[in-house]
This record gives structure tokens, sequence and C-alpha cells, in this order.
């Protein structure tokens, strides 16, 4: 019973994670919609769109580092209850 209540706790752990990159992934995806109605006439503009591209490139690197992070973990997990 303490092992269901362990594995139980962890999936709650790991699923509330899985949430949080589910909701970085929509950000991103509504940053870079945003980005394509940005105006792009100017050098001035160009930049502010090459600059806004450039943090959500940031942003989508980190939460797939940690999509893969989590992946691994769900799979230890995943792993542990199997055995």
């Amino acid at each position: 019973e303490e092992t269901v209540k362990a594995v139980r706790a962890r999936a709650e752990e790991i699923k509330a994670q899985f949430v949080d990159v589910i909701d970085r992934d929509t950000e991103a995806f509504n940053a870079v919609s945003a980005v394509f109605t940005m105006p792009k006439d100017t050098d001035e503009e160009k930049a502010a769109l090459e600059e806004e591209m450039d943090a959500i490139r940031d942003s989508i690197r980190e939460y797939k580092d940690k999509f893969a992070a989590l992946i691994a973990s769900a799979q230890e997990a995943l792993d542990a209850v199997e055995m």
C-alpha cells in the first residue's frame, strides 16, 4: 500500500510537470503567432522581430530540455512500477 501511495504521488508530480510544459508550449505558440503580426517594414522593426524570435527560441529550448528530462523521469517511474 505504501508503494502504491508513493507511485501515485510521483505520478501526480509528473502530471503537474507535464501540464507546466504544455502551458509553456502554448505560450510559445502564442508568442510565435504574435510575431507574425509584428510590422517588419523598417530595420528597427525587423530587429525587434528578430529579438522576439530569439527570446522565443530560448524559451523553446528551455522547455524542450525540461520535457526530455520529464519523459526520462516518467519512464523511470514506469520501470519501477513494472518491477
